[in-house]
């Protein structure tokens, strides 16, 4: 750095003109990180040789003391020394850690949305504001680029009701801390489906974790409670915990008054405190009661206390309110006359109603499930999602609940397995299969008949003897591995599949499905 340059930075000290402060530093910073990159890729074209201090100083035109500066920024934040000394010189310490090392700098401008998902991170994580110049230093692009980028990002977040304010040359993120979470989570949803799958690349979580490990720990949770979850809203919770525990370790947290009164005699409260422990204890932080309300309500417009499995028509009244009822048969009897669909089984009515239940909860709380496969349903199954709009419009007309496109993609789930189901009605039986509660040997019985047969029957229904209620599962054979009387056709094997188990369900299976097809011709005979 020459003399008359830092004679220059002396005058505006003297004259305190912050702003062109502000700029020399900027401009100072730059240079050093331009001398690092330049130090770097010397040492690499000299590798598993010493270079001497004096002739990377005269490299680079400055003294062997900054020469030392530089190197010890660049081992600062890595685990072991990215380049190491002696008396002879320097040199790298291994090709390896040096390629890892301009990789993770290259992944910041593999893409523009990588790069804006980094700038995000940042403002979110930052309380004091972040420098535009750096971030273009830290980013290697310039800072036109940067100012795209903020452009694109004053739209992305607008969405979530939060805005980017502007001073100077800090950028700041405005908004709450809810809508800050909720924007964290529908950007990592978004950014890929295996979705959920938090990597690397996504950049907008400040530690790691390891979801597949947490989303286990929280689904045995759930069973534990018996309180379900299905797989989409168990990774939704998984998601929006993971975001909440890191704003946390950031110091982020929310501080609102909450008041716990309606969830106190909930299930899902006691589930709120059991996650809350285990939270506390595997991540070491401590959580205040506006983030157990929250979690509460996480957990009560992701969950349910019913078991899909076990409700169907007969039965639903004594789980759900009435008025939930009637709504799911008025829109779906409305479906049936405007596209001239065949009746709705009373099995879909009910887990229909249980997902209308749901939705109404989460709409009433100002919560919507992200769903990841939204822009895939709309252009491969439109007349599927156009059935899903159709209902939305219906909720909105009737009973003033507006839902979103990822509201209305669940929606589209119930219709496309209405049509699969009719499909399969037609050409496969449906099978309730019953086995002795013991060690699991079932499994590979259950596995054999399903190869054996699979284009001619739908398990419907697996469960064990003692679990067997006959007024809640339905179906049009009963294969059990247990002697009982049942109330429609079955067929009895052993434990483990003999010749004649198979020869006999072969038999079995064969005269139904015929029968089944049979009647199914003579409805639509003239």
């Amino acid at each position: 750095m020459s003399k008359d340059y830092l004679y220059f930075i002396l005058i505006v000290y003297i004259y305190n003109d912050e702003e062109y402060l502000g700029a020399l530093h900027r401009r100072v910073n730059r240079h050093m990180k331009d001398n690092i990159s330049i130090l770097l890729d010397y040492l690499w074209h000299h590798y598993e040789h010493w270079v001497a201090a004096g002739e990377l100083s005269s490299l680079l035109h400055v003294s062997t003391r900054q020469i030392r500066k530089y190197v010890s920024s660049l081992n600062e934040n890595e685990t072991s020394p990215l380049v190491i000394s002696s008396n002879k010189g320097y040199r790298l310490n291994s090709a390896q850690q040096y390629l890892a090392y301009r990789e993770k700098g290259s992944q910041n401008v593999e893409t523009p949305q990588t790069r804006q998902n980094l700038i995000i991170q940042k403002l979110i994580s930052s309380q004091d504001g972040i420098d535009l110049f750096d971030l273009a230093d830290e980013l290697f692009v310039s800072e036109s680029t940067i100012e795209n980028d903020i452009r694109s990002i004053r739209k992305i977040v607008s969405s979530c009701n939060i805005t980017i304010r502007r001073d100077h040359d800090l950028l700041y993120l405005e908004g709450s801390e809810k809508d800050k979470r909720r924007l964290m989570s529908r950007l990592i949803s978004s950014d890929t489906y295996d979705n959920f799958v938090l990597k690397d690349e996504v950049r907008l979580l400040t530690y790691h974790y390891h979801f597949w490990d947490f989303r286990k720990n929280l689904a045995d949770i759930f069973s534990r409670n018996n309180v379900f979850a299905n797989d989409y809203t168990l990774n939704n919770t998984a998601l929006h915990l993971i975001v909440m525990i890191d704003r946390i370790r950031n110091a982020c947290e929310l501080n609102d008054q909450v008041d716990f009164t309606p969830f106190l005699d909930s299930q899902q409260y006691l589930v709120a405190q059991e996650i809350k422990q285990y939270i506390e204890k595997n991540y070491q932080i401590h959580m205040n009661d506006a983030e157990v309300y929250n979690l509460t309500l996480i957990i009560s417009n992701n969950t349910t206390m019913i078991d899909y499995s076990f409700i169907n028509g007969s039965n639903i009244s004594s789980f759900i309110e009435q008025k939930y009822i009637d709504i799911a048969h008025a829109v779906i009897h409305n479906v049936e006359e405007r596209y001239l669909l065949d009746a709705f089984d009373e099995e879909f009515i009910a887990k229909f109603t249980i997902h209308v239940k749901n939705l109404f909860n989460r709409v009433a709380h100002n919560y919507y499930a992200k769903n990841p496969l939204t822009a895939k349903i709309k252009a491969t199954y439109p007349l599927i999602y156009d059935i899903a709009v159709y209902i939305a419009q219906q909720f909105k007309e009737n009973y003033d609940v507006v839902l979103n496109e990822d509201e209305i993609t669940f929606i589209s789930f119930h219709i496309g397995s209405y049509f699969e189901n009719n499909v399969q009605s037609k050409n496969k039986l449906t099978i309730l299969f019953l086995y002795a509660d013991y060690y699991s040997i079932h499994q590979h019985t259950l596995e054999k008949i399903n190869r054996h047969f699979e284009d001619k029957i739908t398990i419907k229904y697996a469960v064990s003897m003692p679990s067997y209620q006959p007024n809640m599962l339905h179906a049009d054979l009963i294969i059990s591995t247990v002697e009982a009387r049942f109330p429609q056709p079955y067929v009895l094997i052993h434990p483990f599949l003999t010749n004649k188990d198979m020869a006999l369900l072969e038999t079995t299976i064969s005269k139904m499905l015929s029968e089944k097809k049979q009647t199914e011709a003579e409805r639509f005979s003239i």
